[in-house]
């Protein structure tokens, strides 16, 4: 995948601009939602706000990619990340993370068609990036933060050392007082002896020793089937134990639970979908309930009853293996809408070569070309023409005349 050439990210340097009203406000980067692959919207604007603007261009390129803002996604909305619509770098040591919603987002917007553009690869976009060793902050000292904000004569203001790792200070000289533009220093600022800037705090630079991980245990069998018909989920748990160098407790790396599909007897001609079914044990006498999906929520159960629009949340959770909807293949497994690898197991990445070969190399399959050049048919009407093998797939025709090639 390659980003378009002609997208470029135009820095406004030192130029406070805000969207529909001519006045100085907090606004520092405008993009266009899906618009990298759209001809007058593949652009951002960011405003050149210091080392800072590095976040600023990944925030917006985000939004040029379909990713929406965290607080318009309920399961993200609490969190710190690229994509919080009040983004303040420093706060959190995740936010120079991408949520989970971004993830998705991402995923959705390749699979659409407003990406088409990114299906074609540069070979120079092969070459590996190599990132700095060092911490932006061990680069650039915090007199030199200063001056790319405020200029040559600007230096690290000393009376606001006590806050310096959750908002830089700066004096400019000439001007009586410091001044700030609310961002923390970047992480590597010196910040006291032996101590330097991390997620807006000022942290020893010794680096403490990471606790052992915890060991699993062996998996534990597969439990039943969620359904008595068509296709279900079954889950297995593992335990995880202290560590074996004799660590308290600590946590174990990967998930200690596991579904996979399980595939029962096709249900009788008319049976509700799962979801419908689930709404339906919450009917009364004179009151029924039909499902709805949300989008935003796609393993939580809303239902209308008949007669109204607007749909209620019935259950925070939909039961294990209700299909999400929103996703290719997507599962519900304790309220979280989990993709299908091709073993069958739920949040696995194993995916089927061109070949069709779960986690294949794309190397078992072989092409069989032909050409067909009878000009008459039989008195029958049909001429065999070719044997297609059993498992063959992906087959592309073409049918030559005189004046034009038509492609099937």
């Amino acid at each position: 995948m390659t980003l378009p050439r002609w997208t470029r990210p135009s820095s406004s340097r030192g130029k406070d601009f805000c969207v529909h009203k001519d006045e100085p406000c907090d606004t520092v980067g405008i993009a266009y939602l899906s618009g990298m692959c759209t001809e007058k919207r593949k652009c951002i604007l960011a405003e050149d706000n210091g080392l800072s603007l590095a976040f600023t261009i990944a925030h917006e390129m985000g939004h040029n990619m379909g990713v929406s803002h965290d607080n318009d996604h309920p399961a993200c909305a609490d969190g710190l990340h690229i994509m919080s619509g009040e983004w303040i770098k420093g706060q959190n040591p995740g936010d120079v993370s991408w949520s989970t919603c971004s993830r998705e987002d991402v995923e959705k917007f390749l699979r659409s068609k407003a990406s088409s553009c990114l299906l074609q690869t540069d070979p120079l976009s092969l070459n590996s990036v190599i990132l700095p060793s060092k911490l932006p902050g061990a680069a650039y000292t915090a007199d030199e933060q200063c001056q790319i904000l405020f200029g040559p004569s600007a230096a690290h203001c000393e009376k606001m050392q006590y806050v310096m790792c959750s908002g830089l200070w700066c004096h400019v000289d000439g001007e009586k007082d410091c001044k700030t533009k609310l961002d923390p220093p970047m992480d590597g600022t010196e910040c006291d002896t032996g101590k330097w800037c991390r997620a807006g705090e000022c942290v020893s630079r010794v680096v403490p020793p990471e606790p052992t991980p915890g060991v699993w245990a062996s998996w534990g069998p597969w439990g039943t089937c969620s359904r008595t018909c068509g296709s279900g989920i079954s889950a297995r748990q593992r335990r995880c134990e202290s560590s074996r160098s004799g660590g308290k407790g600590q946590q174990c790396l990967g998930a200690g639970m596991q579904y996979r599909l399980c595939e029962n007897q096709p249900c009788p001609a008319g049976t509700p979908s799962f979801r419908e079914q689930q709404c339906q044990t919450f009917n009364r006498l004179a009151l029924s309930w039909y499902a709805v999906m949300d989008d935003e929520r796609p393993c939580t159960l809303f239902c209308s009853s008949s007669g109204k629009e607007q749909p209620m949340l019935l259950a925070e959770k939909v039961l294990d293996g209700t299909s999400c909807g929103t996703l290719e293949s997507g599962i519900c497994a304790n309220g979280t809408c989990q993709k299908v690898g091709c073993d069958g197991i739920l949040g696995s990445l194993a995916r089927e070569d061109h070949c069709g070969v779960c986690n294949g190399n794309g190397k078992s399959c072989k092409v069989i070309k032909g050409d067909f050049n009878h000009t008459r048919g039989t008195a029958a009407g049909y001429v065999e023409a070719v044997v297609i093998p059993k498992g063959a797939g992906e087959y592309v025709w073409w049918r030559r005349s005189q004046h034009r090639v038509t492609w099937h």
